[in-house]
């Protein structure tokens, strides 16, 4: 590349090469008249000359500050980068601080009776935009993971419903979708762990997913329902999820909690371990009692109604017949026992009954 000042140099030289030669050529006179037509030549090739260095000048400085100023962008842009990384990475971690904070304010609702397995897979699954890189999503959005849960609520509610159209042959496989939607909640979706040891009524699932035994439901109260149903609510509350109603769990229909609790006792089933004692064992004995005055056309209406409604979950709890005194339970134990003695059809099942609703009411009395 050509520097200015050679530049500058050549077109001198070349002038003064011409200007020689002029002199020889032509007189003194038009010598000095063509000096002077050259030097107002040199004159404004010397300004075309300075326009042009100056231009470059310009252009380098223009280029220089160009670069200054892609370099300072650079810079900026990485310093907006790191704060804004930055910002979602501190968004991302008090958020995910106030979901355990929840979690455990749910545990403590429920009196410890659980707790949550796996936070940060149920975070992630309740927000899967979220993370250290993009921050958290604030917008209100409907979550899949909460979706599931509502919508196998909402089959546990069916079930309850349609088990008034199942005849008893069908209560097997009632029970059994029954558990298997409640077990896929507590275990797959929620990742739930109940840390109390089980209770009489306790129907606990062996094999499910391959994660060790856990508690599905009880048979005698809609505990575990309504921990689901409230866990639902709340966290669809924190989610910021776009949905106003608000889940409420109904008790079980009849059929179906006498189905679970005939499941309980009376199943010897290889894939649930069921919890059973001296109350369970009275529950038995009522069911047995509403069995046999369903079977019989002489019974006793308002003695029914009473087993009926004794075996019946309350709105928020287990079943009424829990919460009978001694003398209560004996004194229902003594009418079905009047009931079953008076009856002309007796039977080898009647006779069996009689037995032990006897035996009962002893024990009750001592």
């Amino acid at each position: 590349m050509i520097k200015n000042g050679e530049l500058v140099a050549g077109i001198l030289c070349g002038f003064i090469g011409l200007l020689i030669g002029s002199f020889w050529i032509s007189g003194i006179n038009d010598w000095i008249v063509k000096s002077i037509a050259s030097i107002g030549s040199i004159a404004t090739a010397g300004s075309f000359i300075y326009i042009i260095v100056d231009n470059r000048k310009i252009r380098k400085a223009q280029k220089e500050q160009e670069h200054r100023q892609i370099e300072h962008e650079k810079k900026q842009q990485d310093i907006w980068s790191q704060q804004y990384s930055t910002l979602n990475l501190q968004a991302y971690e008090t958020h995910f601080k106030q979901f355990e904070q929840r979690l455990e304010s749910l545990v403590k609702q429920h009196n410890n009776v659980y707790r949550f397995n796996n936070p940060f897979e149920l975070y992630k699954q309740l927000f899967p935009s979220n993370s250290l890189e993009s921050g958290i999503e604030l917008k209100k959005t409907k979550s899949n993971l909460l979706t599931c849960i509502r919508q196998n609520l909402t089959m546990l509610i069916l079930y309850s419903d349609r088990s008034e159209e199942y005849s008893e042959g069908s209560h097997a496989y009632l029970v059994d979708e029954y558990i298997k939607t409640i077990s896929s909640i507590v275990n797959h979706y929620l990742k739930l762990e109940y840390t109390v040891p089980a209770v009489a009524g306790d129907i606990v699932d062996e094999n499910t997913y391959n994660n060790g035994p856990h508690k599905v439901v009880n048979a005698l109260s809609i505990e575990v329902e309504r921990h689901i149903a409230d866990i639902l609510n709340q966290l669809s509350h924190f989610s910021n999820e776009d949905v106003n109603s608000i889940f409420e769990f109904p008790p079980r229909k009849a059929n179906l909690q006498t189905a679970l609790i005939s499941f309980l006792i009376r199943n010897n089933s290889s894939f649930y371990k069921l919890c059973v004692n001296h109350q369970t064992n009275n529950i038995k004995l009522l069911i047995e009692c509403k069995e046999y005055l369903s079977n019989n056309a002489q019974r006793d209406v308002a003695l029914y109604n009473k087993l009926h409604h004794l075996l019946s979950c309350q709105t928020y709890g287990p079943i009424t017949a829990l919460s009978l005194s001694s003398k209560e339970l004996e004194q229902v134990y003594f009418d079905c026992f009047t009931f079953i003695t008076t009856r002309i059809d007796e039977n080898e099942q009647s006779i069996e009954l009689s037995k032990r609703l006897f035996k009962a009411r002893k024990k009750l009395v001592e």
